[in-house]
């Protein structure tokens, strides 16, 4: 193929990936037209799946790039709720065009954060994950950079949550937090 030709196949393939994430980006939150643009919607699919920007080098390192691709892919399904063993060979073996499936077809897309109910866009910079209230199941804190400290109460497996909110202000830094449950324990 001539030079011509890749940049046509090129930009027909970023059109395709486009109508098929565009719809999943808006679920996220990013504006849909992201995806449009070229290498920067690698940097936006990088953002959403929670990845350092960085490894947009890696998806232009021939040979490191075939592994890189899928591995994007595979994560980005993974945050709407597509991580059965089918779903990952499904996007790799469609070159990323399972993206149309899970954007228009499937019941099922969601953001992982709306089904545990721990969505977190404050960008959390540290977590502490500890079985606080001695119940078998771990539980999780979450320090903020903007925002304020989150703790996550598991009560096993049925996915309640029990939300704290500390004040916005640098004496919750270090606060104890004593938590009783209905039982008294």
């Amino acid at each position: 193929m001539s030079f011509i030709e890749w940049i046509y196949f090129f930009l027909i393939y970023n059109g395709l990936i486009f109508a098929g994430s565009q719809k999943l980006f808006r679920l996220a939150g990013v504006p849909g037209w992201h995806a449009i643009i070229p290498f920067y919607n690698i940097i936006k699919h990088l953002d959403i799946i929670q990845r350092p920007r960085w490894w947009i080098m890696l998806v232009f390192i021939p040979v490191i790039n075939l592994l890189m691709i899928p591995v994007v892919w595979v994560e980005f399904i993974k945050r709407f709720n597509h991580n059965s063993k089918i779903d990952r060979i499904l996007v790799i073996l469609t070159l990323g065009f399972y993206f149309f499936y899970i954007s228009y077809a499937s019941s099922k897309t969601k953001l992982v954060e709306e089904i545990s109910g721990i969505g977190n866009k404050k960008f959390g910079v540290t977590t502490v994950v500890s079985d606080f209230n001695n119940d078998g199941w771990p539980d999780a804190v979450i320090a903020n950079l903007n925002g304020p400290l989150r703790a996550f109460i598991n009560n096993g497996g049925e996915r309640h949550w029990l939300k704290v909110a500390f004040n916005d202000d640098v004496k919750s830094i270090g606060a104890l937090l004593t938590l009783t449950m209905s039982d008294g324990t």
